[in-house]
């Protein structure tokens, strides 16, 4: 009587936690890591093969994908609200969000859940944060503070609520992270941490505190081991932090910047295990080592002027690969650069520039393909701000373009161009990607062998 009941939980389980899904921010193992087998090497002459499409609204945040289910998030204004012609400017804009969700395999709407929220917020076009996928349940974190609970086979909402204070001047925007029986979520700055019973929706604990002019920042909670112990680590615009993810004490904290504006946004890049690699558009590149829970600067780096001496990213993410780090450049240059002193190895402008001069905000976000876990990565994509996704060589010796493919036309305008500031998710042998208007799955398969 005991035996089927285990077998049906052992078979849940294996589908909640196939490695080809994608149920949360940077992947299944939130490192940003795709790890599919029998993916092409080259898109085919005439493109790549979108297997369908679906109609979204606005949003910067991700998909994600378990099993036969694709969600997303977005935000409708109301009939004759429309976006302030300056996208720094706040006001009150009346809409709906939305967590909608797709049948995998036809691109068409399983279930949407819709609830009031005006936009308080500056660049106003939708919600940030990536959802999360956890067995049977998707979580999901609004540009104003709204949490739901969503059972995901049916739709319907277990629990919501909404977090207490006013959200930073972007919004609620870094991806929720579950950790055993808690949902953890950057909140409002006050505190700069939340950490709730995934179940009830209770609140397990707070943590930090931030200063009123920065907030809380925008980078995501992530989990680490170091030296033999499971941290949560924490980058705000203050301080790099590590606390217990069970109780929210802290373990050990860094301080670093002020970060200008606010702009803690990039995930903390960890290398060799025990070092944390920040980078900001204004304050440029650091290295922080934390050994037995005692963090120290290891190197600082800006750049002066016009030469790009190190990396400024914004919002899109780094890697590690070939003992070397690669990120975008806030102008837009693709840079490898050394992390024993931050500097610049060689720049690239081809994958998000082109022949086009720099230009601020530039936005590409690239994926190691790994799919040997003993051998370095075969290939990168990455998927540029104009919509193209690209297949790649990095190394330390510079950048080799194999193929490039057109998937997604920009329609965001905030940035006074047409852009796509969103990440893509890598998925059953697919690329998924949205703009303001259409959420695509894209074929990565490989060619079958007659």
């Amino acid at each position: 009587m005991r035996i089927a009941p285990l077998l049906v939980l052992i078979a849940s389980l294996a589908v909640s936690a196939r490695a080809d899904d994608y149920p949360q921010w940077f992947g299944p193992q939130r490192d940003s890591v795709y790890r599919e087998q029998n993916l092409l090497a080259t898109f085919p002459k005439d493109g790549a093969k979108v297997l369908w499409r679906a109609p979204v609204a606005a949003g910067y945040s991700q998909a994600v994908v378990a099993g036969n289910k694709v969600i997303v998030t977005d935000h409708i204004l109301k009939q004759g609200v429309a976006l302030p012609s300056d996208p720094f400017k706040r006001g009150t804009l009346p809409g709906v969000e939305r967590v909608v969700c797709f049948d995998d395999a036809s691109g068409q709407l399983a279930w949407k859940v819709e609830y009031d929220c005006p936009y308080t917020v500056s660049y106003a076009s939708g919600p940030r944060a990536t959802p999360v996928i956890d067995n049977s349940r998707v979580y999901t974190l609004g540009t104003e503070g709204h949490v739901y609970c969503i059972d995901i086979e049916t739709g319907k909402t277990v629990w919501n609520k909404k977090l207490e204070g006013q959200p930073a001047i972007w919004g609620y925007a870094a991806a929720p992270l579950v950790d055993g029986d808690r949902l953890i979520l950057l909140s409002s700055g006050h505190p700069v941490l939340t950490a709730l019973n995934k179940t009830t929706g209770e609140v397990v604990w707070t943590a930090l505190e931030a200063a009123k002019e920065r907030g809380p920042g925008y980078s995501p909670p992530m989990i680490h081991t170091l030296g033999g112990q499971r941290q949560l680590v924490q980058w705000y615009p203050e301080a790099l932090v590590s606390l217990d993810p069970v109780t929210g004490k802290t373990l050990w904290s860094f301080p670093y910047g002020p970060a200008k504006q606010g702009v803690s946004i990039t995930t903390p890049l960890l290398i060799n295990g025990d070092t944390f690699i920040l980078t900001t558009q204004y304050e440029g590149c650091a290295a922080i080592q934390v050994k037995e829970n005692q963090p120290k600067l290891l190197w600082r780096a800006a750049s002066k002027g016009r030469a790009i001496s190190t990396l400024h990213a914004l919002h899109t993410q780094m890697i590690f690969h070939d003992g070397h780090i690669f990120g975008i450049n806030n102008l837009g240059q693709l840079l490898c650069i050394d992390p024993v002193d931050g500097h610049v190895v060689w720049s690239n402008n081809q994958p998000t520039l082109g022949d086009a001069d720099p230009v601020a905000w530039t936005a590409a976000f690239i994926t190691p393909w790994q799919p040997d876990p003993k051998q370095p990565a075969k290939h990168f994509f990455i998927a540029n701000e104009k919509g193209d996704a690209i297949i790649c060589n990095l190394s330390a010796k510079g950048y080799t373009e194999l193929s490039r493919t057109h998937l997604l036309d920009p329609t965001n305008t905030d940035a006074h161009r047409p852009v796509i500031w969103c990440h893509p998710a890598y998925a059953h042998q697919s690329l998924y990607w949205r703009n303001d208007k259409e959420l695509i799955r894209a074929s990565l398969a490989a060619a079958a062998v007659p």
